[in-house]
Formats: structure tokens, C-alpha cells, sequence
């Protein structure tokens, strides 16, 4: 009767995990974040049954300047408008400016630890289920 509960607990303490990770990954991206702006951005969000967790930015709007897009022209990089005129995204031999401005990929390199915080915590919810049928937990 526990298990439901139990699985979202399991995927809570997950995404306190995985959100701190993504945090201090944006801390340490080179990303000039220090009023903590686009980490706070950032949300764990578990799944309706328990089922799942992720970390994400907040859907509090839409559209090209919502926190969403902008984490991800952040993660991924983005295009830049070089120039002006009739063709202002044509690069000259020349011209030293970037067409692409790199991403910082701090959701990517989360996802490295992201494998070993699963780990460690389904490790942790066997060992409670076995206690449970054991007659030892809960």
C-alpha cells in the first residue's frame, strides 16, 4: 500500500539532488550568474504519479524571453546577427566576430551525474522495501 508514496519519495530526494547538481553546474559554467537568476529559474518537477523526476525551467510564461527558451539558447548556444544592412548575418574573411555564440551546457554535464544519484538512491529504497518485508522497516 506504501509503494506509491514510497516512489515519490524516492524521486524527491532524486530531485533535490539533481537540482543541486544543475545549480552548481551553472555556477561554475562561466556563466555570469551571480544573482542567482537563471538557477533560480530552475525547478525540480516530479511527475503527477511519482513516477519520474526532472529538473527544468519554470513555466511561468511563453515565447523567445521566457525563462525556458532562455535556458536553452544558455545550454545549447545561439545564433548572432553580425553586421547590418541587407545581409547582416553574412561573415566578411575578415571579421572576427562569432556567427554562434557556444552554449554552456551545464543540463548536459548534470546528466553525467545524474546516473550515479539514481544509483545510490534506488540502492538506498531496496534496502528500505527489504526491511519493509523483513519485518525490520516501517
Amino acid at each position: 500500500k506504501d509503494a506509491p508514496r514510497m516512489r515519490r519519495e524516492l524521486h524527491e530526494r532524486m530531485g533535490e539532488q539533481l537540482k543541486h547538481t544543475v545549480d552548481s553546474n551553472i555556477a561554475t559554467s562561466g556563466l555570469n550568474d551571480s544573482r542567482g537568476k537563471i538557477r533560480n529559474w530552475q525547478e525540480k518537477f516530479v511527475g503527477s504519479g511519482g513516477g519520474y523526476v526532472a529538473v527544468r525551467a519554470v513555466a511561468t510564461s511563453t515565447g523567445s524571453n521566457s525563462p525556458g527558451a532562455i535556458t536553452n539558447y544558455l545550454e545549447c548556444g545561439h545564433r548572432t546577427v553580425l553586421g547590418s544592412g541587407r545581409r547582416p548575418n553574412r561573415i566578411r574573411a575578415n571579421d572576427t566576430r562569432k556567427a554562434w555564440v557556444d552554449g554552456f551546457w551545464f543540463y548536459r554535464k548534470s546528466q553525467a551525474d545524474a546516473k550515479g544519484i539514481a544509483e545510490r538512491e534506488v540502492e538506498k529504497f531496496v534496502q528500505q522495501i527489504k526491511d519493509r518485508i523483513e519485518g525490520g522497516g516501517e
